[in-house]
């Protein structure tokens, strides 16, 4: 068969042997063109390629651009669109978050509970006004006062007894009201009788200083006491110079020497009168000297507020010569001369107007004229008395029994002394016989056992008055 066209002039062809276009794919012989036919330089185009590029064998293509997922590590720039994110992020560990740019973060976090977060310290309670005894806080909580930037720290939790120690000023603290204290004091006296004041501090054994200062209405004896402890102010009750039922009263402020004030009149004076405190409240309790001699009323004053006494109520049975421990809820005197029998208790409840019951229970021993102390735990104290006796006594307050035995003063003595004391200890100041004495003995409250020598009065005496504070 004849030549159509230019006879080849050689086998194989060459470029220049075919037509343009005269060869078209159906004469291609499949596989027949393989990758060394193909001229490095020509340019193919992408639109003469059909089918999956993966086909083709070394297709210069990394893994991560041939399958639908890839590692963030292969994503080096560019931004990924919003539809690429999921609209909640799979769980995660914080810990794997180390770097986040804040500029990544845009929009408004959703709400967080809280009920998972340990470890956050609290911080204080700012207010206008400060704390107060029934705040019942837990211990250890912060208080600010955003009005005088006073700042406090509860430092006893107990229920309504909150204390609030003033970071700044310990003596600005707030306590719940109370009748013992730092500093005890001894004011009047007899013999001969006295004006004099003169203080100790209840934890330190030593002699008694001059408090700079005498009772503001005179000297005068068979004077009864009562303080408000923590808040610093002692009133000095009844008595006279001439064992009358004297109705004045005096006051100091415990911490600070050189003054004595009045501070107003009894309903019905007394001399030798019993007496108890709540720590707001002070209550005189019955009193000799007047009409009839032996009287049985009961007036009280609030101790922070200087002013007449207003009454209280009556005796169970009128006398003289007790003294009362207290509580802070009861007040509850013994050692009543004119009772039935000297051995009778009796109690009050110091915030309320009303007359005195019976204890249940009596001394340990029958005898008036006695010196009493009570401390922060509820227990309280009695100590000599009358009968030439060098007994101390004592009953849990808030539990109705017999007064138990609790050991001996350092001297037998006849007549009234006084006691002061702290929240744990007491003192016994003065004595009236043999002879009128310096002699101060000391116990500790909470253990029973024998009196102490604490040291002496810089004036010897007896039927003064003892008040405690600061």
């Amino acid at each position: 068969m004849g030549y159509l066209g230019k006879q080849p002039s050689a086998v194989p062809l060459s470029g220049s042997d075919i037509v343009d276009d005269s060869i078209e794919s159906a004469d291609i012989k499949a596989g027949t063109i393989v990758d060394s036919d193909v001229n490095a330089s020509a340019a193919i185009a992408t639109s003469k390629v059909s089918g999956a590029v993966t086909s083709i064998v070394s297709h210069g293509l990394a893994a991560s651009a041939t399958t639908d997922t890839t590692n963030a590590s292969n994503i080096g720039s560019g931004t990924l669109p919003d539809a690429r994110f999921p609209a909640t992020l799979p769980a995660s560990s914080g810990a794997n978050l180390t770097a986040l740019p804040s500029a990544n973060l845009t929009g408004a976090l959703p709400a967080i509970s809280g009920a998972s977060l340990t470890g956050i310290v609290a911080g204080p309670t700012v207010s206008a006004s400060d704390p107060a005894v029934d705040t019942n806080a837990t211990l250890g909580t912060q208080w600010a006062n955003s009005s005088t930037g006073n700042f406090y720290i509860c430092t006893d939790a107990t229920t309504d007894g909150n204390h609030w120690t003033n970071v700044d000023d310990a003596d600005d603290s707030i306590s719940p009201p109370n009748w013992y204290g730092t500093r005890g004091a001894q004011g009047g006296g007899h013999y001969p009788t006295v004006a004099n004041i003169q203080y100790i501090t209840i934890a330190t054994e030593g002699n008694a200083t001059d408090f700079g200062a005498s009772l503001a209405n005179g000297a005068k004896r068979g004077v009864a006491g009562f303080s408000n402890g923590g808040d610093g102010r002692g009133v000095f009750v009844g008595g006279s110079s001439d064992s009358s039922a004297g109705n004045s009263m005096e006051y100091i402020a415990m911490m600070t020497t050189g003054a004595c004030t009045d501070f107003g009149n009894l309903v019905q004076g007394g001399y030798i009168c019993g007496h108890c405190s709540n720590g707001v409240r002070g209550v005189k309790v019955g009193g000799e000297g007047g009409s009839p001699y032996y009287n049985g009323s009961m007036d009280f004053v609030t101790i922070a507020s200087a002013g007449d006494a207003a009454d209280f109520g009556d005796m169970l049975n009128a006398g003289a010569r007790s003294a009362g421990v207290m509580d802070g809820t009861y007040g509850v005197n013994g050692g009543i001369s004119q009772a039935p029998a000297n051995a009778n208790i009796e109690k009050i409840t110091v915030a309320t107007e009303g007359n005195a019951t019976d204890w249940g229970g009596d001394l340990s021993v029958s005898r008036h004229s006695v010196s009493s102390a009570s401390s922060a735990a509820g227990r309280g104290i009695w100590g000599g008395g009358n009968a030439t006796t060098d007994v101390i006594d004592y009953i849990t307050i808030s539990s109705a029994a017999n007064a138990q035995d609790f050991g001996n003063l350092s001297t037998s003595f006849v007549g009234p002394s006084c006691a002061t004391q702290n929240a744990t200890r007491a003192v016994f100041m003065g004595r009236p016989t043999p002879a009128t004495s310096t002699t101060m003995d000391f116990i500790t409250m909470a253990s029973t056992g024998d009196a102490q020598d604490f040291g002496d009065l810089n004036i010897a005496r007896y039927m003064a008055g003892g008040v405690s504070g600061g």
